[in-house]
């Protein structure tokens, strides 16, 4: 059957009708199938080519990539962002305002912080450094944080009596 197929829409609709008035689902649950609206999207067999092909291209343009690979802080880098619940970005990947905007999110500093920190204005890390990847700049800026909070836990630790 097809995703328009009249008969399969019906049954569709009333087993979705039927979930909204079940009383042992999450009110979250019923909000969210409230909002599905009774709308089926299948996925085309062209669609999952076109995905397929999307993402073996951006993983060749990675494997290719001749942003540099070589850093001997990584283990160190690894080890903060598993304790700071962060993922590094890809190697391949090029320095983004969007992928340093979500490391900066990821542990709770912004970009006012990183130029207090580092003194450069957007941009003038990749116009510096323009073989560094997305993962190198992502665990400088780790091991930075990392820095300040062991900073701010001395002070701490001084002004206890």
């Amino acid at each position: 059957m097809s995703p328009n197929d009249p008969d399969e829409e019906a049954l569709f609709r009333q087993a979705l009708s039927e979930a909204q008035k079940r009383s042992d689902l999450p009110e979250g649950v019923k909000t969210q199938i409230a909002a599905f609206g009774g709308k089926r999207h299948a996925l085309t067999a062209k669609d999952l080519a076109k995905g397929r092909a999307a993402s073996a291209a951006t993983s060749e343009r990675r494997r290719t990539s001749r942003l540099r690979r070589d850093f001997t802080d990584e283990p160190r880098w690894l080890e903060f962002a598993k304790q700071f619940g962060v993922r590094l970005p890809p190697w391949g990947d090029p320095v983004k305002a969007t992928i340093q905007n979500r490391v900066l999110r990821s542990i709770g500093r912004d970009w006012p912080w990183y130029v207090a920190e580092t003194n450069e204005r957007r941009g003038d890390f990749e116009r510096l450094n323009p073989d560094w990847p997305a993962r190198a700049w992502a665990g400088v800026v780790l091991e930075m944080h990392a820095r300040a909070l062991d900073v701010a836990a001395r002070a701490q630790e001084k002004a206890r009596p």
